[in-house]
């Protein structure tokens, strides 16, 4: 097991197919399985120590993915100075990128 993908395939070896929509929720549902699998030793150490470091790389991969996007959405409704904006010129069919000062 080396990827995500890999790691899916392996629980659908078990009949468990995981599809929820919020990543973080299914990664931490695929280390509960992965846990209930091991605990009934129809898995081996190596497999489930490589499939346990798997599942921590992609939360804390996803965490950080949402932490940036949280961050993103501080400002919303906010305008910076230097701001850009964007306008679409209906005539030509092109974007216009116009920079405002604000000081």
């Amino acid at each position: 097991m080396k990827t995500y993908y890999d790691l899916q395939q392996y629980l659908k070896r078990f009949g468990t197919f995981i599809y929820i929509g919020d990543r973080l929720a299914e990664l931490e549902l695929m280390e509960a399985e992965i846990r209930e699998i091991h605990r009934m030793q129809m898995m081996d150490t190596k497999d489930y120590q490589m499939a346990i470091l798997l599942i921590r790389q992609q939360l804390s991969l996803e965490r950080e993915k949402k932490k940036k996007n949280d961050k993103k959405g501080e400002n919303d409704g906010k305008v910076a100075d230097g701001c850009r904006f964007r306008r679409y010129n209906y005539q030509t069919g092109s974007d216009q990128f116009i920079r405002r000062d604000y000081s």
